[in-house]
Parts: C-alpha cells; sequence; structure tokens
C-alpha cells in the first residue's frame, strides 16, 4: 500500500511539481485504496444506462413545459 501511494505521489509530482508540497501532508495522513474493476458494479451499470436516458429525461422536460404552457393559455381564456 505504502509503494502504491509513493508511485502516485511520484507520478503527481511530476505532472505538477507546484503539488509536490500538498502531497507531503497528504502521504502522511491517509492511504491511498485503489479499488479493482469489479468493486463498484453499480456504477458501471449506471455508465451504460445514462447515454440512454438523457433523451428520455429531454423530452420529459420539454413535454412537462409544453403541458404548463397549454394550461395557462386555458386558464388565461376563462
Amino acid at each position: 500500500m505504502a509503494q502504491e501511494a509513493e508511485y502516485l505521489a511520484a507520478l503527481q509530482t511530476t505532472i505538477d511539481p507546484e503539488l509536490a508540497d500538498g502531497l507531503e501532508n497528504l502521504r502522511e495522513s491517509a492511504s491511498v485504496k485503489l479499488l479493482g474493476s469489479g468493486e463498484l458494479p453499480k456504477l458501471r451499470q449506471a455508465a451504460k444506462i445514462l447515454p440512454w436516458l438523457w433523451p428520455l429525461t429531454t423530452l420529459g422536460a420539454i413535454t412537462l413545459f409544453a403541458l404548463a404552457y397549454w394550461r395557462a393559455q386555458n386558464r388565461r381564456d376563462t
């Protein structure tokens, strides 16, 4: 576990040297845990569903707006 934290700290320092001081504090406070591919199955399932879900929610929002607009016109005419 300590080797993984050292590797990640070295990698981050290489990418952005200005963050090296902040990483020293992080290494002392908490350990880094890398998650395996099977540890988040629900998140993977959500990632597969979301690309198909946003068109339906957009259509639903447009439908609700149109319904509210139509109802407002009916009330105005009454």
